[in-house]
């Protein structure tokens, strides 16, 4: 037993190694779990092509004392190659495996009909007015994805258009861990239906050339009568009430 936990030594300084790496130099918060579990594979991988690495040369060197120093070369560049792509496979591993709630109805999120993501940014915006309202406390993304249900990349992009149209503002939460949560940009007692719903259908460029003036005039105005009697209706409930 103690001459395997003697060779369990070498694995044991390169897993923590990785971990390490994985945790100290990205430039965001990543949690040890997934580090460490990246490191154990990437560490094993290294260790393993480390030996193969080592036993090369030597075998190289022996062939012939002359050339065999030559041939040390290419194995040295192809070792540097080899390792630097383990340790940037550890690097996917652990981002993977931090972010896989990202991925969760990727593509139902790509297709997602016009309808429904009016009624998440409804959902969202109408949360975190309430939560605003009734205790001063804030939501963060993971905490409206993790609690509601709602895919975490469905919710950063609504939060994100949300902010766009000015209706939320972002701001951080916890120093420590650089958490950044949300709040109503306007007064919640103003924030109502209609008025999100308007900001929505009017985010982006309206400036074309088609003529909406004269030729296709009526089309233009069937539109924006019928959305303007429905942002009407809206205007009298409040987000925070709902």
């Amino acid at each position: 037993l103690l001459r395997f936990l003697v060779k369990l030594i070498p694995f044991v300084l390169i897993w923590f190694m990785f971990t390490g790496l994985y945790i100290f130099m990205p430039n965001t918060k990543v949690k040890f779990k997934y580090a460490f579990i990246a490191g154990v594979f990437a560490g094993s991988i290294y260790q393993f092509f480390q030996y193969l690495y080592i036993n090369g040369q030597l075998s190289v060197s022996r062939y012939n004392t002359v050339y065999g120093s030559f041939a040390a070369i290419p194995l040295l560049l192809l070792w540097l190659h080899i390792s630097w792509g383990i340790c940037l496979f550890g690097v996917e591993l652990t981002y993977a495996g931090q972010n896989i709630q990202n991925f969760s109805f990727d593509k139902d999120t790509h297709n997602i009909s016009r309808r429904y993501r009016d009624f998440v940014a409804l959902l969202i915006m109408s949360l975190i007015a309430k939560r605003f309202a009734d205790s001063g406390k804030l939501y963060t993304a993971q905490m409206i994805s993790h609690e509601h249900r709602i895919p975490l990349r469905l919710t950063k992009q609504i939060l994100y258009q949300l902010q766009e149209i000015n209706l939320l503002r972002e701001v951080l939460n916890d120093r420590k861990s650089e958490d950044t949560a949300f709040l109503p940009a306007i007064d919640i007692n103003q924030l109502n239906v209609g008025l999100l719903l308007e900001r929505l259908d009017t985010y982006g460029s309206e400036d074309f050339k088609i003529d909406i003036e004269n030729r296709f005039h009526g089309q233009w105005q069937l539109l924006y009568d019928s959305r303007e009697r429905y942002y009407k209706e809206a205007n009298n409930i409040l987000l925070k009430d709902l």
